[in-house]
């Protein structure tokens, strides 16, 4: 079966899921999502697992321009954030009220951005679901490209042609080799370790950054349960393989123990801890994010540490570029998949990726070393940071997403 269609979307997950919906409420092109998932709901979808995840201020409107409707009245607001280096004075706070704003960003679990995500797709107009096509359950298996066209076959024989192909599959994405985009990676050697703690103080909207001997340790807040008897936070403990693997294992009371004695009581007494999933930490870039007819975007262009939750948010901001490159050529009557936008939107995203890639790396390197030197500069530059507004200004408007 042949589908023709406009641009091409592989990959089903967050990225691509809003890449979608922006392109059919901002412009009139035909779209084809490719998912390798079937799932009757994205409960089901590894995609949007029990993670969750820190959307910037800028993320939460960029979703609501691409449509994504009750982002920012789900999840809970992040409104403080407090930055500090385990057995040393040096910390920085940054509070978004001397912004003038409520909220620095929010915290949202996966499974629940899946749900509005869908529900987003599900109330799209008549004329956009003519316009759109989802294929679930099936996977891009070859990729042919001529001057002016791209053609996708799937694994089950169907072939969507278009002008432009999008890969938004993720870190490990095969149709990113097999349009001959390469990476490089480095092994950072640390797990995260991630799951929801439950503990005996509210929160109170602070989310909590804490540099430790073994790695960053992030306690993000989130809505408390329903009995309001327990109070919740997304925890993301970066750790040595065998140490993350261990704290897995462990059992509860022993698990509350040990992060009550890295954490110390900003949250009161630590109660309880769901669930914990480990998974291995990788930097990873691409050399190059287009090709003929052909763009990778969010995590298939760059794999993030998650030591500055910057991840999604920089897939966002790849896909509010990639978007205006689209429209623009849309405009100007141009070829979409031509050289001239690809070539303006990486030239347009270099920047911040270099940017976001480079300090996400330093914070890595930073804060995991123990030579005193390094120590005692880092907690000087906390402490210089907190005091002077115009140090501290910039790291609080790139932590909202705003990076001009």
């Amino acid at each position: 079966m042949s589908h023709d269609t406009d641009i091409v979307i592989s990959g089903g997950g967050t990225t691509g899921m809003v890449l979608a919906l922006a392109l059919l409420r901002h412009t009139p092109l035909r779209v084809t999502l490719i998912d390798a998932v079937a799932a009757e709901n994205t409960d089901a979808h590894p995609g949007f697992d029990a993670r969750s995840v820190a959307l910037a201020a800028r993320s939460v409107a960029l979703l609501e321009q691409a449509g994504v409707r009750g982002v920012a009245s789900s999840g809970s607001a992040i409104a403080h954030i407090q930055v500090t280096d385990q057995g040393h004075l040096g910390q920085c706070e940054l509070h978004a009220d001397e912004y003038g704003l409520n909220e620095l960003g929010r915290v949202i679990e996966l499974h629940q951005l899946g749900r509005l995500l869908r529900d987003s797709v599900n109330a799209l107009t008549p004329e956009q679901q003519q316009r759109f096509a989802w294929w679930q359950g099936q996977q891009v298996t070859t990729v042919e490209r001529t001057d002016a066209a791209v053609t996708v076959t799937t694994n089950n024989s169907k072939t969507a042609n278009g002008r432009l192909l999008v890969v938004a599959e993720g870190g490990q994405s095969p149709t990113r080799a097999a349009v001959g985009l390469t990476c490089r990676r480095e092994d950072y050697g640390q797990h995260a370790l991630i799951a929801n703690v439950h503990s005996s103080a509210p929160h109170q909207h602070w989310a909590f950054e804490r540099f430790t001997v073994n790695g960053p340790l992030a306690l993000l807040p989130m809505p408390s349960l329903a009995d309001n008897r327990a109070h919740c936070h997304s925890l993301v403990w970066t750790l040595p393989p065998e140490q993350a693997l261990a704290m897995q294992a462990m059992d509860e009371a022993g698990f509350c123990r040990a992060l009550q004695a890295q954490l110390g009581y900003r949250v009161g007494r630590i109660l309880g801890v769901s669930e914990r999933h480990v998974y291995p930490l990788q930097l990873q870039v691409a050399d190059q994010v287009f090709s003929h007819r052909a763009v990778v975007i969010g995590n298939a262009a760059q794999t993030l540490h998650p030591i500055a939750g910057q991840g999604l948010n920089l897939g966002l901001r790849d896909i509010d570029a990639l978007l205006n490159s689209i429209t623009n050529s849309v405009q100007q009557q141009q070829d979409i998949g031509s050289f001239a936008p690809l070539s303006a939107y990486q030239q347009a995203r270099r920047g911040d990726q270099h940017t976001t890639v480079s300090v996400t790396d330093a914070l890595v390197r930073l804060f995991s070393n123990t030579h005193l030197p390094l120590v005692m500069g880092r907690n000087l530059g906390l402490v210089t940071m907190n005091l002077c507004a115009g140090l501290r200004d910039p790291l609080a408007w790139r932590a909202m997403g705003y990076t001009h």
